[in-house]
């Protein structure tokens, strides 16, 4: 946790629940685990968006303390899931890291400008890999208007988890 805190502090993040949600745009950001489902749903801000989209900003500078986008939202994830209710501040910073690791995939880059979809939605999910030790992380994506409901995210988690474990059957879950 420290080193997470260390790596906001150091990008210039200062809790503030107005600065992610102003200006809401068509871009939700979720966080789902394999066996505790649905961890977060974010809709971002606009000024999120254009710096996850320009590089600039807090995400410029967080990527320039987190090396590796992966690693660090592992340990986010880590730190979110043993809290018991996560609050405002750790809501926010998991939306961070979310928004840090999504820009660093390749699945970021099939996700449609806004101004040309109703609605584009990131997944990050996640799941314990049979060694106990690997948390397994895939980027998905999908354009609909509107938040997805649960079988719809369900669906989806069950289609990129079948076709990961095609290519990489280790990392089949506990």
């Amino acid at each position: 946790m420290a080193r997470l805190q260390r790596q906001m502090a150091v990008a210039g993040w200062t809790p503030d629940a107005e600065a992610l949600s102003c200006n809401p745009v068509k871009l939700w950001l979720y966080s789902v685990n394999l066996h505790g489902g649905p961890r977060m749903v974010t809709q971002a801000g606009a000024q999120l968006y254009r710096e996850m989209l320009s590089g600039g900003g807090l995400m410029g500078e967080l990527a320039t303390q987190v090396p590796v986008p992966g690693d660090a939202l592992s340990d986010a994830l880590h730190f979110y899931d043993t809290l018991q209710e996560p609050d405002t501040d750790a809501r926010q910073m998991l939306t961070m890291y979310l928004a840090l690791y999504a820009r660093s995939t390749r699945t970021w880059g099939m996700v449609k400008p806004l101004n040309q979809v109703e609605g584009a939605h990131f997944f990050v999910f996640d799941w314990m890999a049979r060694d106990g030790k690997t948390r397994v992380l895939r980027p998905a994506h999908h354009h609909q208007p509107g938040p997805m409901s649960d079988d719809e995210v369900a669906s989806l988690f069950h289609f990129v988890l079948d076709a990961h474990l095609r290519n990489h059957p280790a990392d089949a879950p506990i």
